[in-house]
C-alpha cells in the first residue's frame, strides 16, 4: 500500500493503489477495508478523496457498502459474455510459446492463440501474434502489449495465464494509455476493471464449497499441492462460501500444512504423488 508521509497522493492513485489491494488478495474476498479514517491517515489525504475512490470501486462492482457496518470487498461474480467482434477489424494475441519444447503448457497456449486466430482467419478480419517469448526468455508482459499495439491492431486478446495481477495491472495501464480494447485470459479472477475470463481460482474455489456445502459438510480440507497466487485466491473462495453460509471459518483447513511454491519446470505428476501422499500421511 501506499505510504504516508510528505507527499500527497492524488486520487488515482489510490484508486490505483486499492485496485491492486483487492486484485493480489492483500484485502479479500467478503474481507472488511480499514475505516475511511484510518485509510486517509494512510494516503495523507482527505476523507473525501478516500470517499471518492471508494464511489469509484463500489461502481466497477470491486466494493460494496454496507451503511451500518463498513466498507467491503465484493465477491466477484463469473465473467461476463462477451459479444461478437465486429467484421473488418484485426485483433492482436499476446501469448507466451517456446518454440523449442512441447510441454503441456505450451501444448495449452498453443490451443488458445489457434483458437483465437481461426475466429479471425476469414477475409474481413485478421489476426497478429506478439510472442511473450523472446530469443528463448519472457519479456515483461506491458512490454509485450505494447509490442503488439505497435503493429496497429484495432483490440487485444492476452494470454496471462503465469502472470501476477500487479504484472497484469502494468499492461491493463498500457492498453488505456493507447485506447486499446482488451480481454485477458488468466488463471484466476483478478477483480481488476477489465474483461476476463478465467479457467480457476476464487470462482472455482467458491463453487466447489458451495456444492459441498449443499451437500452438508461443516468442514472442509481442500488440497494445494503447492503455494501460489492462484492457490490462495482457491482458498479464499472456499472461505467467503463459508462464511456466507454462516460456518465456522476455522473448518475450512488448507492440505498439506507445509508446501513449496510452484515452479514451472516441476513433473507434474510425480510432484502431485509425492504431496498427496504426504497430504494423507498427515491424516
Amino acid at each position: 500500500m501506499v505510504q504516508s508521509g510528505l507527499k500527497r497522493y492524488s486520487g488515482e492513485e489510490i484508486l490505483k493503489d486499492m485496485r491492486l489491494q483487492i486484485a493480489t488478495a492483500a484485502w479479500g474476498p467478503a474481507s472488511m477495508l480499514p475505516g475511511r479514517r484510518e485509510l486517509a491517515k494512510q494516503y495523507g489525504v482527505s476523507t473525501v478523496t478516500v470517499g471518492k475512490a471508494i464511489d469509484a470501486l463500489v461502481a466497477e462492482k470491486m466494493l460494496r457498502v454496507d451503511d451500518r457496518r463498513g466498507t467491503f470487498v465484493a465477491v466477484p461474480s463469473g465473467p461476463a459474455e462477451l459479444p461478437s467482434a465486429p467484421r473488418g477489424l484485426t485483433v492482436g494475441v499476446v501469448g507466451p510459446l517456446y518454440l523449442d519444447h512441447d510441454s503441456h503448457s505450451n501444448q495449452w497456449f498453443r490451443q488458445i492463440v489457434q483458437a483465437v486466430e481461426h475466429e479471425y482467419s476469414d477475409e474481413d478480419r485478421g489476426s497478429i501474434f506478439t510472442n511473450l517469448v523472446q530469443n528463448g526468455v519472457p519479456i515483461p508482459l506491458a512490454e509485450a502489449v505494447e509490442m503488439a499495439i505497435q503493429t496497429g491492431i484495432d483490440g487485444l486478446v492476452v494470454i496471462a495465464i503465469e502472470h501476477n495481477p500487479a504484472d497484469i495491472a502494468a499492461a491493463i495501464e498500457t492498453t488505456h494509455r493507447h485506447g486499446i480494447p482488451v480481454v485477458f485470459i488468466t488463471s484466476t479472477d483478478i477483480r481488476l476493471p477489465v474483461p476476463h475470463v478465467s479457467p480457476d481460482g476464487f470462482d472455482a474455489g467458491y463453487q466447489a464449497a458451495q456444492h459441498v456445502i449443499r451437500q452438508g459438510a461443516r468442514r472442509c480440507s481442500f488440497f494445494a499441492p503447492f503455494h501460489s497466487w492462484w492457490t490462495v485466491e482457491r482458498g479464499n473462495g472456499i472461505a467467503a462460501a463459508w462464511e456466507q453460509a454462516g460456518l465456522d471459518p476455522k473448518a475450512v483447513e488448507k492440505l498439506p500444512l507445509d508446501t513449496t511454491p510452484w515452479r514451472k519446470e516441476q513433473e507434474p505428476v510425480e510432484f502431485g504423488f509425492t504431496t498427496a501422499s504426504a497430504a494423507f500421511a498427515h491424516g
